[in-house]
């Protein structure tokens, strides 16, 4: 996807209007998302059952990677609802 697409997509522009590709390529990029998504939910639930091993859990975390700010924070939003 050209610069171009990226900056007409961001400033609202109607997709239909976009080329074929394009669009393939927004899907392909919005289900990697969308999977990626799903996972850090899945992960964050997870460590959510064994928070009270807090050393087991920042193993787990240390281990994910790029994902692990954002499993990070998605815990600490369940925790947070926990709470309330």
């Amino acid at each position: 996807m050209s610069p171009e697409h990226r900056a007409a997509i961001r400033q609202g522009v109607n997709l239909a209007t976009l080329p074929d590709e394009v669009r393939a390529e927004l899907d392909t990029e919005r289900a990697s998302c969308l999977a990626r998504a799903t996972e850090v939910k899945r992960k964050a639930a997870e460590l959510f059952e064994i928070r009270g091993q807090r050393m087991k859990v920042e193993r787990e975390l240390h281990g994910l990677g790029d994902l692990a700010p954002a499993v990070r924070a998605e815990l600490n939003k369940l925790i947070e609802r926990r709470k309330q």
